[in-house]
């Protein structure tokens, strides 16, 4: 099968709002508030340090190279087959864990929106225990469906979290709070650890935009789609970022945010219906999410399949334009993760533990990502533009010190070098695969 069997079912609005929804993290209000003003003046700062430097370095890889799964085609493109398939390793692993994370985190999303109206599911622990299981199931239907179907999840998704954006903005002007402003007074923090977790929210929140690439193949014209949905899309995310978070930082006392659901603390004086609806508006937010996140992660095995470095089964595709087989294998890995975790408290602390792994192997994507237009631009036919080398250049040096601060976590842990020697061993375990896959002599 070749690239011809997918569908392009993917247009300019859908991929506006699916930047959206694939970047930006309602979690990340309640984090910037705890800075106080200086969090809702980040994101300005944020857009010229990251986001914009990311898009720009985005937006000539995939003009250059508008295939599906295109930042493991950027990366075989510019170093090889070989580090190519290395890059899709390590991009579909960790994926494969956040996307657990997600339907655990979908799971305690409905047990909070279902407490709203007085449904305990802490009553039945074994359908508490199941239901990242049934996400998981809805998740692979929607992935099985294709974008022809699963695209107005996903929109509607993105326009639910607009809406709670809406919300954020009626409950400042309801409650007068503009008029009791006192501006933007402030002090430069001076600690190191403020400026660590200014730098690892920057990071990632502020990802994602190359996400899409991964489906360029069903986008419609997606040379000039996706860089135009980039073009829209990053200034909305950071202007949702600043009024989410200056609607926490004027609503809830620092000491006293929320860094979970900073949106349903904030919107929960509201009451009634429109609290009970912000708690199912955020929790259809983070499906869409987790379902355009699992398609997206199944192209990478299905292209691979194609590329004749796995079976072909992994790149069959269906008569819809949909990889089955690839949804089905990246399924059954995130249920196998969700067994183990589930399996007791020991193990979710693992858990926790891989989590971390997987942020360093995130964080090594970007590296690779942005070295392309700085040792490899010839690859890609790139012109020589300062614009696209400084870009590049400033986001793989903030990714690279957020490896760096992820494997050595000196703001969060009592004993850093003794969590740097587990991670980096977890880590080492997630890459020898993909480094064996990619590296070990092909049989013939």
């Amino acid at each position: 099968m070749t690239q011809g069997h997918l569908h392009r079912h993917l247009r300019l609005p859908d991929l506006v709002l699916a930047q959206i929804l694939i970047v930006v993290g309602t979690n990340w209000f309640g984090a910037a508030a705890t800075l106080g003003m200086l969090g809702v003046l980040f994101w300005p700062l944020a857009l010229l340090l990251y986001h914009g430097p990311l898009a720009v370095v985005v937006m000539a890889l995939v003009r250059a190279c508008p295939e599906e799964a295109g930042p493991y085609q950027w990366v075989k493109r510019a170093y090889g087959p070989r580090m190519g398939l290395f890059f899709g390793w390590i991009l579909c692993s960790f994926m494969l864990v956040f996307l657990a994370a997600g339907c655990l985190g979908l799971a305690g999303g409905l047990s909070y929106a279902l407490k709203s109206v007085d449904v305990d599911l802490q009553q039945w622990p074994v359908v508490g225990t199941a239901l990242p299981f049934v996400f998981l199931a809805l998740l692979t239907a929607f992935g099985w469906s294709g974008f022809r179907q699963a695209r107005w999840v996903q929109n509607l998704a993105a326009v639910a979290l607009l809406l709670v954006l809406g919300l954020l903005g009626y409950r400042i002007l309801q409650a007068g709070l503009l008029d009791t402003w006192p501006g933007f007074g402030m002090s430069v923090p001076t600690d190191s650890r403020t400026w660590i977790s200014l730098l690892k929210i920057l990071v990632f929140a502020l990802s994602g935009l190359e996400f899409l690439a991964l489906v360029a193949g069903e986008c419609e014209r997606p040379e000039r789609t996706l860089p135009r949905a980039i073009q829209i899309a990053a200034p909305i995310n950071i202007a949702i970022y600043m009024i989410g978070t200056f609607a926490v930082v004027l609503t809830i006392p620092l000491a006293a945010i929320d860094q979970v659901n900073p949106v349903a603390q904030v919107l929960g004086s509201l009451g009634g219906v429109v609290a009970t609806g912000v708690l199912w508006a955020l929790l259809l937010r983070d499906f869409g999410q987790n379902t355009l996140g699992l398609s997206g992660v199944s192209r990478l095995p299905m292209q691979v399949g194609l590329d004749g470095r796995l079976p072909a089964w992994f790149g069959r595709v269906n008569a819809r334009g949909v990889p089955t087989h690839a949804v089905l294998i990246c399924a059954l890995i995130i249920a196998a993760i969700l067994s183990v975790v589930t399996a007791g408290s020991d193990r979710q602390e693992a858990f926790q533990m891989l989590l971390s792994a997987a942020g360093i192997q995130f964080g090594l994507t970007y590296v690779l990502m942005f070295s392309l237009p700085v040792f490899a631009s010839a690859a890609f036919g790139l012109a020589q533009s300062a614009l696209l080398r400084v870009c590049a250049l400033l986001g793989g040096s903030l990714a690279t010190v957020f490896v760096l601060i992820s494997v050595y976590p000196i703001d969060s842990d009592p004993d850093p070098l003794r969590h740097a020697w587990r991670v980096l061993l977890i880590v080492l375990v997630l890459l020898l695969p993909g480094a064996l896959l990619a590296f070990l002599p092909q049989r013939r």
